[in-house]
């Protein structure tokens, strides 16, 4: 029975049970199986042989600590093991085991390796027109059709390839965000795109409509008459998927090689984005809701001031 299993056993028994019934991808389930292996199997885990139904809070509480002694491991990467520690005693007490409930631990006092943020630049208003500009030089491929829409969109990247033609409402001017684009592993292909209606974090606030500028209009009226064909507003050439990503950030590296401006990758356009309707003086609110966030804490992270203004004479006037 369920509630004689050890803690060991039942993540065995989950992960049996997630691939047949797949209950989450292929890809997810190996993560948790890498996360699992790594810091619960191979590090010195008092009760993972245990009775799951014998484990106490404080066994895991105490495991918690020792993994993030010394404030040596990342924050994002205890969050992945805590996912799936979470996940097993979820999954016991579903099959009516009457154990620790792991999500409810706190965990709010460990202490874990300082952030490092890889994007302490942004592409300025100036770096922007210079990339337009190049885009709007060069042969109208679809990368850089979409270098030129992600530009005039608040969208991730996996957002903006999932996109379909008929996402688009020209007559209104505005387009549906409600579609990404994740990698799946499957036994017979290690990876592979598929168009998944659930959001990051799966979280129905990414779901949005965005007000479309006319230069978006424009880009996507081009790439409607050169793909009238497909489904896919940013197909890849030959076959029916869409716009693939090292393809994309390798078009935009060269444009930005050409436009002679520091190359920051597709999410480096979501910061510009984002830190322009800051800068733009926009309600933050109404940047959350664009952005798809479901914190305003997460929208003012992307938040990097673009601007080159001098405000001098506005600061003195509101504080004279």
């Amino acid at each position: 029975p369920f509630s004689e299993l050890t803690v060991r056993e039942m993540f065995e028994k989950m992960v049996e049970d997630y691939t047949i019934n797949k209950v989450v991808s292929n890809l997810t389930l190996s993560h948790y199986q890498a996360d699992w292996r790594k810091y619960v199997e191979e590090t010195s885990c008092d009760w993972l042989d245990m009775p799951i139904k014998s484990v106490l809070p404080e066994q895991i509480a105490a495991h918690y600590k020792m993994l993030t002694a010394g404030c040596h491991m990342k924050q994002s990467t205890f969050r992945n093991v805590k996912t799936v520690v979470n996940a097993v005693f979820d999954y016991a007490i579903v099959k009516n085991v009457s154990c620790t409930k792991a999500s409810n631990i706190a965990t709010r006092h460990l202490r874990f390796a300082p952030k490092v943020d890889k994007w302490n630049g942004v592409y300025t208003d100036e770096a922007r027109q210079k990339i337009l500009q190049v885009c709007e030089d060069m042969k109208p491929t679809v990368y850089i059709k979409a270098i030129e829409l992600m530009f005039c969109l608040d969208i991730r990247i996996g957002e903006l390839r999932a996109l379909y033609k008929e996402d688009v409402n020209l007559d209104n001017k505005t387009v549906y965000i409600g579609h990404q684009m994740i990698d799946v592993k499957t036994d017979t292909v290690n990876r592979h795109s598929e168009r998944v209606d659930i959001m990051k974090g799966k979280q129905e606030a990414g779901k949005r409509i965005q007000p479309l500028s006319k230069r978006a209009i424009k880009v996507i009226q081009e790439l409607f008459d050169m793909y009238p064909d497909s489904d896919w507003l940013l197909p890849s050439k030959g076959d029916n998927t869409p716009i693939r990503l090292h393809r994309f950030n390798d078009n935009l590296r060269k444009v930005c090689e050409k436009a002679g401006v520091k190359y920051f990758s597709s999410h480096g356009i979501r910061f510009h984005n984002i830190s322009a309707l800051y800068d733009a003086g926009i309600d933050e609110k109404e940047i959350q809701k664009l952005s798809g966030h479901t914190t305003a804490s997460m929208t003012r992270y992307y938040n990097r001031s673009i601007s080159t203004n001098d405000e001098s004479d506005r600061i003195r006037e509101v504080l004279g």
